[in-house]
Order: structure tokens, then C-alpha cells, then sequence
């Protein structure tokens, strides 16, 4: 963990003994790391069971009192997107957006997960949309982006028997090579073949 002697479970007591005393500095940064820990780093990479009811509470009581925090609202979509409650997760992931202004960042992200989310539910359109949201609003991948929108794409064109969709598909696709970046030389791993 961050700061701490790289043994994950020495690190996990120490957030977790900061995230209980309320009145501590430490609180909410220690609740906040504890919930991206379990909502990605631990989904990513398995390294031992979730335990999303610790983060639940931290997350209710997050909102209870502060309704409108980005924080807050974009793990209650994180965990009700990992629960399987896709719909109530587009929700949350819209009200983190609608919550502020100021973090852009955080809007990419929730563009990032709704993508997934409406992937998920075959909204084709949705998902192609929010690839060409990120592909003109941020710097992570655009080649992972236009990919994405043409992968999509390409399953409405499935699912809707519409050939004419074709030309458009094929466009997409020959782009993507054309906007990998390189860094030092390497291709990020995104963009990886």
C-alpha cells in the first residue's frame, strides 16, 4: 500500500484503524483509499476476497452526510455496478457527473464506467457514444477509444442486421493504428496488439 512498508495487510490495518476514529484527519482519505482498494485494485487483480460492506458503510455514511460528494456517489455506483445492479449504477455514475464541475477527470472516469455498464446491457449506441465522449475529452487512449466505438459498433450492426454500417465500422478500425502513442518507443498497454 501507499506510504506503507509494501506488506498489503500491514498497510489495510493502518487505513483501516485511520477510517474509524471520525474525528481524525486521516478519516476520509483513509475510507476513500480502503474503497478504491477494494472497488478496483482488489477487482483487478484478485488478490484476496472483496469486502464490499466495509466500503458500503463507509459509502452510506459518506452520503448521509455529504449527499453530493463525488467520492461518495461514484463508489455507490461502483458497488452497485460490481453487485450487478447495472441500471442503479448508471444512476449513481450520473449524479457523480451532475455533482461538480470542477474534476473533470472524475466525469471521464464515470464515461469510462458507463460505457461498461451500458456494454453490458447490449446499449450498443450508448457504449459507442461514451468511447467517442472520452476519445475527444481526454489523453488516456484514443486508439483504445475508437476501437471501443467501432467494437460496438459493430455489434449493433449485428444485432440490427444493418450491412450499411459496414463502411463506417472499417473506417474506425483502420484509424485506431494511426492514433496509438508511443512513449519512448514503447506502445502504452492499452495499445498493445
Amino acid at each position: 500500500m501507499i506510504g506503507f512498508s509494501g506488506d498489503r495487510s500491514v498497510g489495510l490495518d493502518l487505513l483501516t484503524k485511520c477510517s474509524i476514529d471520525e474525528s481524525g484527519l486521516r478519516f476520509y482519505p483513509g475510507q476513500l483509499v480502503i474503497a478504491g482498494y477494494e472497488c478496483y485494485i482488489n477487482q483487478m487483480f484478485g488478490v484476496r476476497k472483496s469486502n464490499l460492506d466495509v466500503v458500503e458503510e463507509f459509502v452510506d455514511k459518506g452520503l448521509d452526510k455529504y449527499d453530493q460528494s463525488c467520492w461518495f456517489l461514484w463508489f455507490r455506483a461502483r458497488i452497485l455496478q460490481l453487485e450487478g445492479d447495472i441500471d442503479s449504477a448508471i444512476i449513481y455514475f450520473n449524479k457523480c457527473i451532475e455533482s461538480q464541475e470542477e474534476v473533470k477527470q472524475m466525469h471521464n472516469i464515470c464515461f469510462w464506467e458507463l460505457l461498461w455498464c451500458h456494454a453490458v446491457k447490449f446499449e450498443w449506441d450508448l457504449a459507442a457514444n461514451y468511447a467517442q465522449i472520452l476519445k475527444d475529452q481526454c489523453n488516456w487512449s484514443a486508439a483504445t477509444f475508437t476501437y471501443q466505438k467501432a467494437t460496438f459498433l459493430y455489434m449493433k450492426m449485428l444485432d440490427e442486421n444493418r450491412p450499411e454500417m459496414q463502411t463506417q465500422i472499417s473506417e474506425l478500425f483502420r484509424e485506431v493504428p494511426k492514433l496509438k502513442v508511443r512513449i519512448a518507443g514503447k506502445t502504452i498497454p492499452p495499445e498493445k496488439n
